[in-house]
């Protein structure tokens, strides 16, 4: 749950015993949690860098937890402050690509230089996209700025990539974040990171882009007008500068986690009873507040045990805060 704050799964059941126990030594929180004393104190080490906890000024030895209205808003305020940067380098990227599809199509339409070829219509352009994609030798890195697509648009990306894959291609997409809310199309962004490509998501990318071997790129004459056509760029130089741009968003981009688009498996019941369970309630209180008896409890809990593959409900916990169910 608070990974994005620099705070792992284990890491995070030490900080909630703590707050739990309002404090404890070391060899105590170990025991508690039936986890090794070394990991224990790796971990309390990390949330004492977060400044999510301290030592107590009472007893030695003894850890104190921080109030969490302090010191979880004052991460929460420093990964905003992170995510506003990373969206001021988004915004200067896309002008950066705006200006270079501009010159892009200046200089086709003014020199017919063989280093920028128009493509008219879409049918021109999915032809020659497939053209390329047959030749890719070693790599094909995609701007996937559309947002959800139609599922035969899927179905199309899904053939394209199960080749390119099968011949040892890299294959490297950045997608949008709305297609998180697209079952199909987020189920492929999910698929192709399983199958060996790699995908990252932002919030907003400034146009659809695909560069093959470095050598060759395909964009958009009008972002906003599909029918419009495109441009393959050849020019090295023109190039070199949409591969940077690829390469810096990349890096401020969020990797997508193999296991993200599982995020649907659960229902709504075996969500409340992992939460519930996740506060410290008892089975038999977890049951009373579902309005099911105790043996419903332990029959979903052990499902979702083997569903995750996990062997305590210790390790289903790290499991499901992991995944992000919770």
């Amino acid at each position: 749950m608070f990974e994005i704050l620099g705070i792992d799964p284990v890491a995070e059941l030490v900080y909630r015993t703590l707050l739990r126990r309002q404090g404890c030594r070391v060899a105590e929180l170990a025991e508690d949690l039936a986890i090794p004393d070394e990991v224990v104190r790796a971990k309390v080490r990390a949330l004492a860098e977060l400044a999510l906890v301290g030592e107590s000024f009472d007893e030695e030895g003894r850890v104190r937890p921080v109030a969490p209205d302090v010191a979880l808003w004052h991460l929460i305020e420093q990964a905003e402050a992170s995510l506003a940067a990373k969206r001021m380098e988004l915004d200067a990227s896309r002008m950066a690509i705006e200006r270079f599809v501009e010159d892009c199509v200046e200089r086709a339409a003014g020199c017919g230089s063989a280093d920028i070829e128009h493509l008219d219509g879409m049918d021109q352009v999915q032809h020659r996209l497939e053209e390329l994609s047959r030749m890719t030798r070693s790599e094909m890195f995609t701007f996937m700025a559309e947002g959800p697509q139609p599922a035969e648009v899927v179905e199309a990306a899904r053939r394209k990539d199960e080749e390119l894959l099968r011949r040892g291609v890299a294959v490297r997409a950045i997608c949008q974040s709305s297609i998180r809310g697209d079952r199909t199309t987020f189920g492929y962004a999910g698929w192709l990171n399983r199958a060996g490509g790699n995908v990252r998501m932002v919030s907003e990318l400034p146009v659809h882009m695909v560069l093959i071997d470095r050598e060759i790129a395909i964009l958009p004459v009008d972002p906003g007008d599909a029918r419009a056509g495109a441009v393959q760029v050849n020019a090295r130089g023109v190039l070199a500068g949409l591969l940077a741009l690829f390469e810096h968003t990349w890096t401020v981009a969020d990797p997508l986690k193999p296991e993200d688009d599982d995020s649907e498996a659960l229902s709504l019941q075996q969500r409340e009873l992992l939460a519930l369970l996740g506060q410290g309630l008892t089975d038999e209180a977890a049951a009373k507040r579902l309005g099911v008896s105790q043996r419903t409890v332990r029959r979903m809990m052990a499902g979702l045990m083997q569903e995750m593959g996990a062997r305590s409900r210790f390790e289903a916990g790290l499991k499901v805060s992991g995944r992000g169910w919770l």
